[in-house]
């Protein structure tokens, strides 16, 4: 996948989501808004499917 750097707040098509700190994923299932990583806080994410 790219590793193209999403930050908090950006609006992002549906895929999950891997933060660059700590490794948390999330799965967007809709166009929305990235949230900052609810386990360490860090605010920036690569798209990884």
């Amino acid at each position: 996948m790219d590793q193209k750097i999403y930050t908090s707040g950006s609006e992002v098509e549906p895929g999950t989501y891997k933060c660059t700190r700590c490794g948390n994923e999330i799965k967007i299932d809709k166009k929305s808004k990235l949230p900052k990583c609810a386990r360490c806080g860090n605010d920036k994410w690569h798209k990884i499917a």
